[in-house]
């Protein structure tokens, strides 16, 4: 993996975990689980989504992954 890479990526975790401390669920959170892939580390990866999921649905009332996409508008 090239440096440039991984120095992307870490600036890219810093940047994203900043921005979700000043403005909570305003989808910050991606950028996060980007940077975390993007370095390797799949596993902190998967716990920090179920993590912001579980958050999402705690405060907003939203899952993510339990969109009904047969609904009629």
């Amino acid at each position: 993996m090239c440096l440039h890479y991984i120095f992307s990526a870490f600036y890219l975790e810093t940047l994203g975990r900043y921005v979700m401390e000043m403005v909570p669920f305003s989808d910050w959170e991606s950028l996060v689980m980007e940077a975390l892939v993007e370095s390797g580390r799949y596993e902190e990866a998967r716990t920090f989504y179920a993590d912001t999921a579980d958050n999402y649905l705690k405060e907003q009332g939203v899952c993510p992954i339990c969109t009904n996409f047969n609904a009629n508008p």
